[in-house]
């Protein structure tokens, strides 16, 4: 990780460590994550979010990663940064998130996520949408060899759903799928390694740019504790390659207000075959 993107998450764990302090006051219910993921490869990244409740009905969030992917994988770093919030009216909801994402240098995008919601305490429903703006940054070698940098600038549009159930108090199982409409033919433009990279890293930017998605998960718990297992599947928008991960989560109390989660599994790309990541995320709870 370079020191630019080291500084700049310190600042942010900073902001997210001293955001429990200054709310603690009023008593407002407030949630602090941490966690680090790497990948058989050498490919890593660091994570960071902050949720508080504002009102009785509104939640307010922000979160952050910064990843690094070594030679062999394009050797770029990315950056990711949101704030949103979800909004209640009873059983009913919005959501709104603004992210910016990517290496400027290389693709970056900002994006706009709502959804609207029903749930309940067994059931939960939400349409979701989005808008990406991305720009995308290649090299083309000309006739005599000179090396031309082009910017491609297009938008891309969203839809899907989320659906999750409690059959009952120990069980949960979840759902999601996302159908994305770009403005311009991907498969067009020239496969680079940036390219390459963007659907074989599982922890960098493999979601970004694809056709679909989908996941499917379940839930296990044991009073405090629980065990969950999610399988995923991603189709690049570049190429019609897929990209199918499956993670184990086992989630655990550590202290009064602390739990610890550990996450293991697999991918498996059309392109560069198989890979082990997992992860180690921290969650502290107050207010």
């Amino acid at each position: 990780m370079s020191s630019g993107n080291t500084k700049g998450f310190g600042v942010l764990l900073g902001l997210l460590l001293a955001a429990p302090a200054v709310t603690h006051a009023d008593g407002r219910p407030w949630a602090v994550g941490l966690g680090v993921q790497a990948d058989a490869e050498g490919s890593s990244s660091v994570v960071a979010s902050f949720d508080i409740a504002a009102t009785d009905t509104t939640w307010l969030r922000a979160s952050g990663s910064f990843g690094q992917s070594p030679n062999s994988r394009g050797d770029i770093q990315t950056t990711t940064a949101s704030v949103g919030i979800d909004q209640s009216f009873g059983p009913v909801g919005l959501t709104l998130d603004l992210q910016q994402w990517g290496d400027p240098d290389l693709v970056e995008s900002t994006d706009v996520k709502a959804s609207f919601y029903f749930r309940n305490d067994n059931v939960s429903l939400a349409v979701l949408g989005e808008r990406r703006n991305i720009d995308l940054t290649f090299s083309v070698t000309g006739l005599a060899g000179q090396l031309f940098t082009r910017t491609v600038g297009f938008d891309a549009d969203g839809w899907g759903l989320r659906l999750s159930a409690k059959p009952n108090d120990r069980w949960r199982v979840y759902a999601s799928g996302r159908k994305y409409d770009y403005s311009v033919n991907l498969s067009g433009l020239p496969r680079i390694q940036l390219v390459d990279f963007l659907f074989a890293s599982t922890l960098s930017l493999a979601n970004s740019l694809v056709d679909f998605e989908t996941s499917f998960g379940v839930e296990r718990s044991f009073g405090e504790r629980s065990i969950s297992l999610n399988y995923a599947r991603d189709r690049s928008a570049v190429d019609r390659t897929f990209l199918d991960s499956m993670d184990l989560g086992v989630l655990f109390p550590v202290g009064k207000r602390v739990d610890l989660e550990l996450s293991f599994g697999f991918s498996d790309s059309d392109d560069f075959g198989s890979e082990a990541f997992g992860g180690v995320y921290i969650y502290i709870y107050g207010g």
